[in-house]
């Protein structure tokens, strides 16, 4: 069973979230925005950004980190390698940069309200139960990486 759950559950969140991406540019057309023609070309620009940095970060975990990005089965090793050099949460980073290049290019301005109120999800997760989980699994290892690296990169 939790095997079953490791392998659907990501792909059931991923199709909630994208579910709810496509519905929500209906909120912009009952209210009557809508961002301008110029915002497809970055979007698209982003979309294929944050996908390609989720991509990699998910290999990095699993090769490297010998699990998944998955609660239910993480990793067995501390990685700090690729983007994992730059900030703790590259994964989450693409997450957000995606969905923020989803909302520029469907030129929706809920799309985009989504994209922050994802990024506030994520930070509650990270800092309430993945920062303890870490420090729990990795020591001092994950605390003197903590040291040297963002929770978040700086713009």
């Amino acid at each position: 069973m939790r095997k079953a759950l490791i392998f659907i559950a990501p792909g059931a969140i991923l199709a909630a979230i994208i579910w709810v991406v496509f519905q929500l540019p209906r909120v912009d057309a009952r209210l009557g925005t809508m961002l301008p023609a110029w915002a497809v070309v970055p979007g698209v620009l982003l979309v294929t950004a944050g996908a390609s940095l989720v991509i990699a970060c998910a290999g990095i975990l699993t090769i490297e980190g010998r699990g998944t990005p998955f609660v239910l089965n993480p990793t067995s090793e501390f990685v700090a390698a690729g983007p994992y050099r730059y900030t703790r949460n590259p994964l989450y980073v693409g997450q957000v940069v995606l969905l923020i290049g989803a909302g520029l290019s469907l030129q929706s301005s809920a799309v985009l309200l989504f994209a922050l109120a994802w990024f506030g999800c994520l930070h509650l997760f990270v800092v309430s139960w993945e920062e303890p989980d870490l420090t729990k699994r990795f020591g001092g290892t994950y605390q003197a990486y903590c040291k040297t690296v963002p929770r978040w990169p700086s713009l």
